[in-house]
């Protein structure tokens, strides 16, 4: 038998006579022992060695126990036929043959001892009952605190939005005006403001702002850069962490839940980003490999704080990472944490220009993209409030959409952390806090609005949809919100919309110059700016149609799993975007069942003897990044329709690898969203030579022409086949043309199925027209014919270039220019040169003392149809007197100062506001009613009163 370790050895029973058992002696065996552990233990004390010899003692009647019960289990099996349990002997225990029975019945692994021990009703010894008890209690305690940290971390439910019904004016649309020359000083100063840009772009908006900053700065007039979040996965890619630099450390002041301002240090780096400035492609007589030049913008990047919890902003893992928090830092409070670390950034630069390692001179014009960077407005405005003298940048704020950025909000609890008590201000910015209220809803500040206020020129990225918004045509969901700012800033001339433009300097999406398309021998050939050159039809080398056909061999020969031999006699209808509902995710089933149908009825007619011509056939690719359609629908339908159904999502490789050869080897390019304010999409699908199958709408309008049936096909001048999202605007079925006033309704950007069933029925009806327009080129139309019909398409994506003239960067240009005069001040202090001089403060309501900001909204003007204007003498600092608030010295006895009255410690704002937006207030109704006695108010104490009071204890 094998014991644990330190307890002597036992030797078996010894047997007598003729098989019988005679009697059984134990003799215990002295173990051996080292002479380091004789040594030890004639170190023991007495008490020491009784204490190790009775648990010794104990430990060996346990191994009784355990031979005793395996004894009883033996008999016990023999005596009811059952075979023999077999124990499992450790390597150690197994000497030689001889001994083998023995040792196998005898020894167990110090695991089954412990089994055996618990099943004997033997207990584990006392030190590993504590080990045991002390690890669980440990993870109890951890669990506690990880739930209490969940519970008191987590912000505020929202309540029911509640919007102020507020009318506006119709204004007329009027554009900018080129009459007037472009009045800029050499090299002028412009610096963006977003969350994407060039190594950090997630979607339309990096792509849309890479491209404008690119253009700007090949334009020579505008010195640019940007500035963007320093996101942790920059640091990991090698052509970049080389390349940033620390320029600056910044203090940026937060306010903490005592009402403190506290001061956290932030880091500001430079990242000189290089990007290819293109020749004239288009050339084949340009080298194009030797004629490419690197060139470099500014990107200045804003650092996690270092105290906690913003040193866990900007944590992402890569590009589609970007608007993620992860905790302890609340995604409102790093948006608001950039916000204000970039306002900082940008005075400092003004402040000491020649601190900064960058580009010298003042910053002219900040330009803000998004919503969630709409707060950097407000703090600029009131740097200028604070100081007259600081050199302020013009405002422009440009509007990428009318769904998400209009809908953006902050909790009002969130955001005072951000915001400065107002006993810290000066009146002209205390006049600027007052405006707050305006933009706040059921305890939601709502920034895009104030933003449009606040700028000196507003810009949407759409020109046709920036005159439907100021004219009425163009309705949206929580328009309420913004409108009325946006018709103030018509009137003044300061809104203007300005279309985007095609970055032909992204490699990867340019059709003549990807290298993969290079590589691969599919790219289109360079052959002059004249691409409808008569002379180049007619030379198959230079066909663009043959190019797509050699791309689609291509596709299928590579990704065999995802295309097959099929779709070489079918087309590709290809769409490219977030997988959402606003992009209308919900017409890939209709689709689908329409050819499955077409499927099967072709499969009957061969039959019966009868071959289809042309047969009704085609494929959708759907290629994009997740979003809130749900992606277990897209594989549903990857299961159901193999055949014409191939989904491409971002969990692999395969759109950074195989992107530009999609594009190309694409028949169609399928756009049915439900708004859109470029379509940015549809115009690089014209790129690559594919017509756009879309609903029309929004800024899609301003460049897709929808094909005349009425003309002989061959010279058709469209590019599009459109559909009506909504009601029947347009000559036909299927066939109307984008403007109406339905298709513009961009609050129904979520419908029902019922809703949403004829929309179903005009998009499978324009679908099924262009398949079969696909068949009709393809048979029955010359080479000449399709290779223009091709090249026609190319054309119209070639015109809608960044410097085109009168484009995007021309109009950006003159709107920089008119953003405001050399000198000139912003409007908003033009409205009030002067703060108002303070009005007697009328007794204030028992509960709404010292709520300096927001006291005057409340359920109750919420309702109402007018808004309230703000009750700027509660918001104003008292005069500093000597005397008391009813003009006598207040004393504690007499008629004395009392320092103690006077350092008397006052509820801090941020602690107020909280309570304000976090519970009702139970005195609402005393406005309108008779005044009470405000509890915080201190008893009237004067000479007359104290005389009052010695005559009446005289009477007592």
């Amino acid at each position: 038998m094998v014991l644990p370790s330190g307890l002597p050895p036992v030797t078996p029973p010894r047997r007598t006579g003729q098989g019988r058992s005679s009697s059984i002696s134990i003799v215990t065996a002295t173990p051996s022992r080292s002479p380091i552990t004789r040594r030890n233990e004639g170190r023991r004390s007495p008490l020491q060695r009784q204490v190790q010899s009775n648990r010794d003692a104990q430990e060996v009647e346990s191994v009784f126990k355990v031979g005793a019960y395996k004894n009883k289990d033996v008999v016990s099996r023999r005596i009811f036929g059952l075979p023999p349990r077999v124990v499992a002997s450790t390597s150690s225990s197994t000497s030689t043959s001889s001994s083998s029975s023995t040792s196998t019945s005898t020894s167990t692994s110090t695991r089954g001892f412990k089994r055996t021990l618990s099943r004997i009703g033997i207990p584990f010894p006392r030190r590993y009952l504590t080990r045991t008890l002390v690890i669980l209690g440990t993870v109890a305690i951890a669990c506690l605190i990880v739930w209490l940290v969940g519970v008191f971390d987590r912000e505020p439910a929202r309540e029911p939005l509640k919007i102020t019904y507020r009318e506006w004016d119709i204004v007329p649309y009027h554009h900018l005006d080129y009459s007037e020359p472009i009045v800029l000083r050499p090299m002028t100063r412009l610096i963006h403001v977003a969350k994407e840009f060039g190594p950090a772009t997630m979607g339309g908006l990096g792509v849309m702002l890479t491209s404008l900053v690119v253009a700007q700065a090949q334009s020579g007039q505008l010195d640019v850069s940007v500035i963007l979040p320093h996101y942790s996965y920059l640091n990991s890619i090698p052509d970049l962490k080389d390349q940033i630099e620390l320029v600056a450390e910044l203090q940026v002041p937060f306010v903490n839940y005592r009402g403190h301002v506290k001061h956290v240090a932030c880091p500001v780096s430079r990242l000189r980003w290089k990007y290819v400035d293109l020749p004239d492609f288009l050339d084949a007589e340009v080298e194009f490999a030797e004629a490419i030049q690197e060139r470099f913008v500014d990107i200045y990047l804003i650092g996690p704080g270092k105290s906690s919890p913003f040193h866990a902003a900007f944590r992402a893992k890569g590009p589609g990472d970007v608007y993620s928090a992860y905790k302890p830092l609340r995604q409102e409070w790093k948006d608001l944490w950039f916000a204000s670390a970039t306002a900082e950034f940008i005075a400092l630069i003004n402040a000491n220009p020649a601190t900064i390692d960058g580009p010298p001179g003042l910053i002219d014009l900040v330009h803000l993209h998004g919503a969630t960077n709409a707060m950097v407005a407000y703090y600029i405005r009131q740097q200028e409030a604070q100081n007259h003298n600081a050199t302020i940048p013009a405002i422009i704020y440009t509007l990428h959409d009318s769904l998400d950025e209009v809908e953006y909000s902050n909790l009002v609890s969130n955001a005072v952390s951000f915001l400065p008590p107002i006993e810290h201000q000066s009146p002209l910015a205390q006049l600027l806090v007052t405006r707050l209220p305006n933009y706040v809803h059921s305890a939601q500040l709502f920034p895009a609005a104030m933003a449009v206020d606040l700028a000196d020129m507003v810009t949407f990225v759409s020109r046709s949809i920036a005159a439907d918004i100021t004219e009425g045509r163009f309705t949206f969901r929580l328009q309420e919100l913004i409108m009325p700012s946006i018709a103030a800033q018509a009137k003044r001339g300061h809104f203007a919309g300005i279309t985007n433009g095609i970055d032909f300097t992204d490699l990867s999406k340019n059709p003549f110059v990807s290298p993969l398309l290079v590589e691969r021998g599919v790219a289109y050939p360079r052959i002059g700016t004249d691409l409808l050159d008569p002379a180049t039809l007619k030379d198959e080398a230079l066909s663009f149609v043959g190019a797509k056909r050699r791309a689609k061999q291509v596709l299928i020969d590579a990704l065999p799993l995802h295309f097959s031999a099929d779709d070489l006699r079918r087309p590709l209808l290809l769409f490219i975007g977030r997988f959402q509902y606003n992009k209308g995710c919900e017409f890939f089933e209709p689709i689908l069942e329409m050819l499955l149908e077409a499927q099967r009825t072709a499969a009957a007619f061969q039959d019966d003897g009868q071959a289809a011509h042309h047969q009704f056939d085609a494929r959708l690719v759907v290629m994009g990044a997740r979003n809130n359609y749900p992606i277990k629908e897209l594989r549903r339908l990857q299961e159901l329709y193999p055949r014409h159904f191939t989904l491409i999502d971002d969990t692999t490789d395969m759109q950074s690898r195989w992107g530009s050869m999609i594009r190309m080897a694409s028949d169609f390019s399928f756009v049915p969203s439900f708004s859109e304010a470029f379509g940015l999409v549809a115009a690089e699908g014209l790129l690559f030579g594919a017509p756009v199958v879309s609903t029309g709408v929004g800024g899609l309008a301003e460049f897709l022409v929808p094909f005349d049936r009425t003309t002989k096909k061959p010279f058709s001048v469209g590019n599009a086949h459109l559909f009506q999202l909504y009601g029947g605007v347009g000559p036909g079925e299927g066939s109307g043309t984008p403007g109406g006033e339905l298709s513009l309704d961009a609050d129904k950007a979520r419908p029902s199925l019922e809703q949403l069933a004829p929309a179903i029925r005009r998009c499978n009806a324009v679908v099924a027209a262009a398949i079969r327009g696909w068949q009709e080129r393809a048979h029955d139309w010359a080479r000449v014919e399709q290779e223009r019909f091709v090249r026609r398409l190319v054309t119209h994506a070639l015109e809608l270039s960044w410097d085109r003239p009168r484009g995007p960067v021309e109009e950006a240009t003159l709107r920089v220019s008119r953003a405001r005069p050399v000198g000139g001040r912003a409007h908003w202090v033009d409205h009030h040169p002067h703060p108002p001089l303070p009005e007697p403060i009328p007794e204030p309501p028992t509960n709404g003392a010292h709520l300096p900001i927001y006291k005057i909204w409340n359920s109750e003007t919420e309702v109402r149809r007018e808004a309230q204007a703000p009750i700027v003498a509660h918001l104003l600092p008292e005069p500093a007197s000597s005397k008391g608030r009813n003009g006598s010295g207040s004393t504690k006895k007499g008629g004395g100062n009392s320092s103690n009255v006077r350092n008397r410690k006052k509820p801090s704002t941020t602690s107020t506001l909280k309570q304000q937006f976090h519970q009702k207030a139970r005195g609402q109704n005393n406005h309108h009613g008779h005044k009470k006695a405000s509890p915080h108010r201190r008893p009237k104490s004067g000479p007359k009163q104290n005389k009052a009071k010695s005559a009446a204890r005289r009477r007592k």
